[in-house]
């Protein structure tokens, strides 16, 4: 969806959670909260060597964790760059 209209990152909880939330009939704050549990697991549990070869140096180390915009963004750059 964000890979597709990367403006919706300017407006997360209107256009990534509530679209996502409609479509699978939760709440918004449902959406926001698995997308952040999603991200905690792959960053305490995730193979280190890939997620680094994906995100690059892009990734402030001192972070727990990116925030789930930031991850998405990253992601959808990823992608892009893959699919070029």
């Amino acid at each position: 969806m964000v890979y597709h209209d990367a403006s919706l990152l300017d407006h997360m909880m209107d256009g990534v959670y509530a679209t996502i939330a409609e479509r699978h009939q939760t709440s918004m704050q449902s959406v926001e909260r698995v997308i952040r549990a999603a991200i905690e697991i792959t960053w305490l549990r995730g193979n280190t060597e890939e997620i680094m070869r994906i995100f690059h140096n892009t990734i402030d180390g001192r972070k727990a964790r990116p925030t789930n915009k930031e991850f998405i963004a990253l992601l959808v750059d990823y992608l892009n760059i893959k699919h070029m």
